[in-house]
């Protein structure tokens, strides 16, 4: 995918600031900088305990800030509860999907609205178009799905929200090879429906195959940062992580 086009003068969407990230007596994000523009996609890559799940979690709210800040759309929201970052327009697709298996799959997605009111038939049908299973299935219980097709609720029910930011954790975890391409055809799709997408990812190949930039963390620290094209072709990038992660 070509990098997109910045402007100095564009405001990010969202603005990481130096965050700091402690579990206990560890020190998890060590002052991590990184910015998303609307219309982009751009993806996190690193291993296993390198600090990924966790900047996405400080960006939900989930985890809570020692130091540094974060901002959405101008506007700081290190403070706000989760609840009040999902009405602003951030969306989550959680690690492992994370659907509540003992509800249908429309009870799934009236969940993902729940900071909404109003008329929501726009949203059931962009869900519906982009996912024609589900609306085949809307009755079933998400905890009988395949691991594919609950990942399609997750991103379903995150589409719910109407987000300007989606935030995706390990969206191939688990999946076979096949729907792994078919989970990145979707997130393709989505930003082309004008949705900013943000992916943490061990699998580097697939998510730089789409990105328009890409940062790399290691142990907490942001390592690497340029377009998608540009790690997918540098030499530290290709021994370190490509194929590995």
């Amino acid at each position: 995918m070509s990098s997109r086009p910045i402007l100095d003068t564009q405001q990010p969407l969202l603005k990481v600031e130096k965050i700091d990230v402690w579990y206990g007596p560890h020190h998890v994000l060590r002052s991590v900088d990184y910015e998303l523009y609307e219309g982009e996609i751009v993806c996190l890559l690193g291993g296993n305990a390198s600090g990924k799940s966790t900047t996405m979690k400080s960006i939900l709210g989930i985890t809570k800030l020692r130091g540094g800040s974060i901002s959405f759309r101008g506007e700081r929201i290190d403070g706000w509860e989760t609840g009040a970052r999902v009405k602003a327009g951030i969306a989550p697709v959680p690690e492992a999907r994370r659907v509540f298996p003992e509800m249908t799959v429309m009870e799934n997605l009236e969940l993902g609205a729940y900071t909404r009111g109003g008329d929501l038939s726009a949203s059931y049908d962009k869900v519906f178009t982009l996912f024609p299973r589900l609306k085949e299935r809307v009755g079933q219980l998400a905890g009988t799905m395949s691991g594919g097709e609950q990942q399609m609720l997750a991103i379903g029910r995150a589409l719910m929200s109407d987000p300007k930011l989606i935030c995706m954790d390990e969206p191939s975890m688990g999946l076979s090879p096949l729907l792994v391409q078919r989970v990145f055809e979707i997130i393709k799709q989505l930003n082309q429906m004008g949705v900013t997408i943000f992916v943490v990812e061990q699998n580097a190949n697939a998510a730089l195959s789409i990105a328009h930039r890409g940062y790399v963390i290691q142990t907490g620290k942001i390592v690497m940062a340029d377009t998608a094209a540009n790690l997918l072709n540098d030499p530290e990038m290709k021994n370190a992580y490509l194929g590995k992660l």
